[in-house]
């Protein structure tokens, strides 16, 4: 199974599946004096694991399952700073109910990888999905939380949040509320809503999507290598390998009407218009060009990605239609031999 491994200078291979013994990720090319806290990266671990709770409310949005995902160095690092060798860090999994999936040992699920991986390897791990459970995710995050070192390094930060999910969407963006409910959402009314919403429809055992937005800010200009490694078909690569996402709006460098940017050689200036390239669709869709009047004559500035590498300030990207692929009710799955099954599905 090739796939496994994303970047070129800052470069991650995950490894383990879900009911295996552990999960892990191997991280080349973090750069030597960099400080890497065991406890940050635990604390981003502590964001994602299963059966976690915000503000002692366990979220009807995330698996049943419940894992401390207590994180272990392995390599690399020293004293707590980098040695820019490859650093190793290692999930162990303790909370596999393995007999769970007895059922679908010869039961394909919808929504799953279950048909796909059996007809490309002819064998496959049924036990929670194996390689291709989103538990792989818990890898990645470990990841993130020493690439974050490093952006914390040069200044830059990186927010993602929940802006819409269940058909609700948030009305406000209050960043502090973040971390103050179970979705994430930067709108703790909008969050409540969505939560009532999905608990109704997972008591009903159905299942429903969401959007996702991420922010860079102080994002140098010059990221993105063209033809093939641009920006944002990197960006949208890494995003669209995360098996619930099934779309990504716009990349954009998140300006808007009113803002003020500053142009070398001539000041700081207001924006003036931006063009909307996709009419209809969301403020992050709102993309390139943007106007702006200096000295009386009017001018535009590729926003975002200019064919690949970016033009500084932030980015500012969508995941769309990020979905629990597991239904319990009944939706129907079929056998290795074809014939269809109707039962409730394990979560």
């Amino acid at each position: 199974m090739a796939g496994n491994t994303f970047g070129s200078l800052f470069k991650i291979t995950t490894f383990g599946e879900s009911h295996g013994k552990a999960l892990g990720v191997i991280i080349d090319g973090c750069p030597a004096g960099i400080p890497i806290d065991i406890n940050k990266i635990q604390e981003a671990l502590d964001k994602r694991r299963p059966g976690a709770a915000i503000n002692g409310i366990k979220s009807a949005s995330v698996t049943s399952r419940n894992e401390p995902d207590k994180a272990e160095i392995l390599s690399g690092v020293f004293n707590g700073i980098s040695q820019g060798t490859p650093i190793a860090i290692v999930i162990n999994n303790t909370s596999q109910h393995s007999n769970d999936y007895g059922n679908l040992a010869t039961t394909f699920r919808p929504g799953h990888a279950d048909f796909t991986y059996d007809a490309k390897y002819g064998t496959r791990d049924y036990r929670g999905g194996g390689r291709s459970s989103g538990r792989e995710t818990a890898a990645r995050v470990a990841a993130g939380a020493v690439a974050k070192a490093i952006l914390d390094f040069y200044n830059i930060n990186v927010t993602a949040f929940t802006t819409k999910a269940c058909g609700i969407e948030i009305t406000k963006t209050n960043l502090e509320e973040i971390n103050q409910n179970p979705l994430r959402a930067p709108d703790n009314e909008a969050a409540k809503k969505m939560e009532e919403a999905i608990e109704n429809l997972r008591s009903q055992g159905e299942s429903a999507g969401g959007i996702v937005k991420c922010i860079a800010t102080n994002v140098p200009a010059g990221l993105g290598e063209p033809v093939f490694d641009k920006l944002d078909a990197q960006l949208a690569k890494a995003m669209l390998s995360v098996g619930a996402i099934k779309g990504i709006d716009a990349i954009t460098d998140g300006l808007k009407k009113g803002d003020k940017i500053q142009i070398s050689g001539f000041g700081t200036y207001e924006i003036m218009q931006i063009e909307q390239w996709f009419a209809g669709q969301s403020a992050a869709s709102e993309i390139v060009p943007v106007e702006f009047s200096v000295f009386g004559n009017s001018f535009k500035r590729q926003r975002g990605a200019a064919q690949g590498v970016f033009a500084g300030r932030c980015i500012v990207n969508t995941a769309a239609d990020i979905f629990v692929g597991v239904l319990c009710s009944g939706n129907g799955g079929f056998s290795a031999c074809g014939v269809r099954i109707i039962h409730d599905f394990v979560v």
